[in-house]
């Protein structure tokens, strides 16, 4: 199975993990950017501002998880194809 095909369990849903990835990666680079352009302005808005990194801070800790599922489903695949020889 190729690293595109792999799918990933939520519920009773079934999500392939690499466009989960790409949107998560997406989001953080848009909020990254957003973080940066407030911080920038002379008067930052405080609250959105917090809100955002609050924002980051999830989905950084979500791609965090999502690559540890990832490393620990190769470690998985690997195993399975030495006991499979």
């Amino acid at each position: 199975m190729s690293k595109e095909d792999r799918t990933l369990v939520i519920g009773s849903q079934r999500v392939k993990l690499d466009a989960i990835s790409n949107k998560v990666r997406q989001d953080i680079a848009f909020l990254s950017a957003r973080i940066d352009a407030m911080k920038a302005q002379r008067v930052p808005n405080e609250v959105v501002l917090r809100t955002y990194e609050s924002m980051l801070a999830s989905r950084e800790s979500v791609m965090s998880w999502l690559m540890e599922y990832d490393e620990s489903d190769d470690s998985a695949q690997r195993l399975n194809n030495l006991n499979l020889n």
